[in-house]
């Protein structure tokens, strides 16, 4: 009985050290499929001269994911006679419970969510390109965070257990 009770023990640990070291390698390819995103609506607002729920319409049919659920919220916001801003909030709220985006990714979200839709198509392509920048830079420091944190958070899972039922013992 002990030994299975060890075994559980090693197997949980173990499990939430590549449970955290897999939202690790998640967040870098979300933010890179939102940037992808954006650079979609950039062009459907440019190019197409779509209004706003018909751009996120269509950015949300050609991506998947996390940047599929951000544009469709979106989308179903606008049919559904909210602001933009409040239809971004909603849709960048949903999102953080199904995803890997932390805080920070959220902020730059939000700050992008005070402008949708409140200026013409030359301040609103700028305004997409501050966030596309932010959302690199985010993208770079994800990715460095993996790097340096995925393997030890494996680690770590499995030698916080193996310690654990040593002190148990």
């Amino acid at each position: 009985m002990t030994l299975f009770g060890a075994m559980f023990i090693i197997a949980t640990t173990t499990w939430l050290g590549f449970y955290q070291a897999s939202r690790l390698q998640k967040r870098p390819e979300e933010l890179l499929h939102i940037r992808y995103a954006f650079q979609a609506l950039e062009a459907e607002i440019l190019f197409s001269h779509a209004p706003l729920h018909k751009a996120c319409e269509t950015v949300a049919r050609q991506h998947k994911g996390v940047a599929q659920k951000l544009f469709s919220d979106t989308a179903l916001g606008l049919h559904e006679h909210q602001s933009a801003k409040e239809a971004w909030q909603q849709a960048v709220a949903s999102l953080l419970s199904h995803s890997a985006l932390k805080q920070g990714d959220r902020a730059i979200l939000d700050h992008f969510g005070e402008t949708l839709g409140a200026h013409d198509r030359v301040q609103q392509q700028k305004q997409i390109s501050l966030a596309m920048t932010h959302l690199a830079r985010e993208e770079e420091l994800a990715r460095t965070e993996q790097r340096t944190y995925a393997s030890l958070s494996k680690s770590l899972g499995f030698l916080s257990g193996c310690l654990l039922v040593l002190i148990l013992l």
